[in-house]
C-alpha cells in the first residue's frame, strides 16, 4: 500500500513536500508523543482512529455527501489495566494482508489484539490474541 507523507521543505518560502512511499503502514506511526492517530485501510472512505494511550478504536467514514460522513466506535473499553497508565504512544496498529483486519499492539507489555473493521457495526470485533 502506498502511504504519502508530508515533509517540511528547507526551502525559502517553507513548503511542503509530498513524497510517496510503499513504506508499511506502522513505520509512519510511532511517534510516542501523539494521542490520537488516523490510520487508513484499503477502502478509501474509511479510517481508523486510535487512542494511543489505552486502545479505543472508532472506525471513521468521511464522504463529499454529508448523510455517508460517520463514527462508529470498535472499541470503547480501554484495553489496560485498572491500575495501569494511560501513556501516549502506548498502542499501535499493523496492517494485515486482509484489508478488514488490523493487529494492535501494546508496545509496554507486548499484548496483542485482532481488530477487524466493517461498514456494518455488528461486524466489529477487537478480539485478543493470547
Amino acid at each position: 500500500m502506498a502511504v504519502l507523507t508530508l515533509t517540511a521543505g528547507a526551502m525559502a518560502n517553507d513548503s511542503i513536500a509530498v513524497t510517496r512511499s510503499e513504506e508499511p503502514l506502522s513505520v509512519f506511526y510511532q511517534n510516542a508523543d501523539e494521542n490520537f492517530i488516523l490510520y487508513p485501510t484499503q477502502n478509501m472512505y474509511i479510517f481508523i482512529l486510535l487512542d494511543t494511550r489505552n486502545g479505543r478504536l472508532e472506525l471513521v467514514q468521511w464522504n463529499t455527501k454529508l448523510s455517508s460522513r460517520t463514527r462508529f466506535t470498535l472499541s470503547s473499553q480501554s484495553h489496560i489495566g485498572y491500575d495501569e497508565e494511560e501513556i501516549p504512544g502506548r498502542f499501535i496498529l499493523t496492517p494485515t494482508t486482509n484489508q478488514y483486519n488490523f493487529i494492535m499492539l501494546d508496545k509496554l507489555n507486548g499484548r496483542t489484539w485482532q481488530v477487524q473493521w466493517s461498514t456494518n457495526p455488528k461486524e466489529h470485533k477487537v478480539l485478543e490474541i493470547y
